[in-house]
C-alpha cells in the first residue's frame, strides 16, 4: 500500500519576535512611510503588549494612528508619553498636528503656547504655529514665526517651503509689449504694471497701476492709458477670500473711467476651489458694463492644478436717438499650471473672447473677439526676489479685420 505524504504547512514567525527593539522600530517607519501601515501598527502593537512603557514606540504608534484618521488613538498615545516626558517638542508638534487635521485651531494653539514655554525657540512647534496662522489666513503672524523657525533650524526642508508660501507684502513690476506687423512695419504697444500689496493679519491692503500705450480710436492711432486701483481683502482662513477693488482710467477713451470688482473664493472640498466676482465699468462716453465671471479649480495633483473661467459681459449704450442699447456677450478660458516646486511654476492659459477696448462708441465696444494663448512661468530666485517671464499670442478679430499680436512680457517681484 503506497503511504500518501503529508506536509504541515509553518506560518512564517512575526518580525517583532525576532527583530531587536531598534531594527523593529526602523521596519515599522519603513513600512508606515511606504504605506503599509497595518503592518507598522502590528509591528508597534506587538512589541509594546510586552514593553508598555517604551515611549519611543508609543509616539511612532500615535503618528500611524494620526496618517490613518485614528484621531482619538493618536490623541491619547501622544498624551500618555507627553505625561512622562513633557519637555519633549517632537511629541507635540504631532499632537498639534492631530488637531490641525481636525481643525480644532483652540486645541492647537493651547498646545503650541505649552510646547512653547518648556521649550523655546523649537522650530518644530514655530512651524506648526505657522501651519496654524497660514490655515486661520494670518499671514503676518504666519511669516513672523516662519522667520523665527528658519533662525533656529535654517536647513529644515518643511520651513523652507512654507517660507517659500507665505509672506506678508509683495512689490511686483511687470514690463510688456504689444506687437503686431501694420503698414509702415512693426508697431508695438508698450505697458508697465505696477503693484504693492501688504498683509496686516487677516487683510490683504493693495493698490496698482497701468501705464500703457493702448489702440486708438482711428486705425494705427495709439492712446496713453493709466488705470488706478486700490484693492482690499479679507482671508478669514487658507483658501477663502473676500476681494473689493475700485479704480480708476484716465485719459483714453477706449478704456473705463471708473471701475470696480467684488469677487471671492471658497474651497469645496480639498481639490476643488470655486470663485467669483462682479465688475463695474463706466465710460465716458456713455457705456456701462456688468461683468459677471465664475471660475472653478482643480487640483489634479498636488503639483498640477486646472481652472476653467467664464465670464458674461452685460454692455449698456447710449442710442443715436437717445434711447438705452444692451447686448450680452459670453467669453472663456481654460488654465493650466504646474508646481513641481514652492519656488518653480509653470502656466499654460487659453481664452477666447471679447476685448471690451478700442472701440467705445455704442455696442461696438463688444466688436472686438480675441484668442488669446499665454505661456508664463514664476521663478524664486532667492526667498525675497523672483522673476515672472510670459509670452502671449494673439489672434484678434472684429468685423472685416484680423490681427495677430505678440506680447512677450517680464515681470520682476520681491517678498518681505
Amino acid at each position: 500500500m503506497a503511504l500518501a505524504g503529508c506536509r504541515a504547512t509553518v506560518a512564517a514567525p512575526s518580525p517583532a519576535t525576532y527583530l531587536t527593539r531598534d531594527s523593529l522600530l526602523s521596519e515599522a517607519r519603513r513600512a508606515a512611510r511606504s504605506g503599509s501601515r497595518d503592518l507598522a501598527r502590528e509591528l508597534l502593537e506587538q512589541r509594546l503588549s510586552t514593553w508598555p512603557d517604551d515611549d519611543e514606540l508609543r509616539a511612532e504608534l500615535a503618528r500611524v494612528d494620526a496618517w490613518d484618521g485614528r484621531w482619538a488613538a493618536s490623541e491619547a498615545g501622544y498624551r500618555r508619553v507627553l505625561a512622562r516626558h513633557p519637555d519633549d517638542p517632537e511629541v507635540r508638534a504631532g499632537l498639534v498636528d492631530v488637531f490641525l487635521w481636525q481643525s480644532r485651531w483652540d486645541d492647537a494653539s493651547r498646545e503650541i503656547a505649552l510646547g512653547l514655554e518648556r521649550s523655546p525657540g523649537s522650530a518644530m512647534l514655530l512651524l506648526r504655529r505657522a501651519r496654524l496662522a497660514h490655515w486661520q489666513g494670518d499671514a503676518t503672524t504666519a511669516a513672523r514665526s516662519l522667520d523665527e523657525a528658519h533662525r533656529a533650524s535654517p536647513d529644515d526642508a518643511e520651513v523652507r517651503a512654507l517660507r517659500d508660501v507665505v509672506f506678508r507684502g509683495e512689490a511686483r513690476l511687470a514690463i510688456r509689449d504689444d506687437l503686431f506687423f501694420a503698414r509702415g512695419g512693426l508697431r508695438g504697444y508698450p505697458a508697465a504694471d505696477l503693484s504693492v500689496l501688504q498683509s496686516w493679519n487677516t487683510l490683504r491692503l493693495s493698490a496698482r497701476t497701468e501705464q500703457s500705450l493702448r489702440f486708438g480710436v482711428d486705425e494705427g492711432s495709439k492712446s496713453y492709458n493709466g488705470l488706478h486701483f486700490l484693492g482690499v481683502a479679507w482671508v478669514p482662513r487658507a483658501g477663502w477670500m473676500l476681494h473689493l477693488e475700485l479704480g480708476v482710467g484716465a485719459p483714453a477713451v477706449a478704456v473705463p473711467r471708473w471701475l470696480g470688482r467684488l469677487g471671492m473664493s471658497a474651497p469645496l472640498g480639498s481639490r476643488l476651489t470655486a470663485s467669483g466676482s462682479y465688475s463695474h465699468w463706466r465710460y465716458d462716453s456713455g457705456q456701462v458694463v456688468h461683468l459677471f465671471n465664475p471660475a472653478l479649480g482643480v487640483a489634479v495633483t498636488d503639483a498640477l492644478r486646472l481652472e476653467a473661467r467664464y465670464w458674461f459681459a452685460w454692455v449698456l449704450a447710449p442710442g443715436p436717438s437717445g434711447e438705452t442699447l444692451d447686448d450680452g456677450v459670453s467669453s472663456f478660458g481654460l488654465r493650466a499650471s504646474w508646481r513641481p516646486s514652492s519656488r518653480f511654476e509653470l502656466g499654460a492659459e487659453y481664452t477666447y473672447g471679447v476685448q471690451l477696448d478700442r472701440l467705445p462708441v455704442g455696442l461696438q465696444l463688444i466688436a472686438i473677439r480675441a484668442h488669446i494663448v499665454s505661456l508664463s512661468a514664476d521663478v524664486r530666485v532667492s526667498h525675497a526676489f523672483g522673476l515672472r517671464p510670459a509670452m502671449r499670442v494673439e489672434l484678434r478679430t472684429s468685423p472685416g479685420d484680423l490681427l495677430p499680436i505678440l506680447g512677450p512680457e517680464l515681470g520682476f517681484y520681491t517678498r518681505w
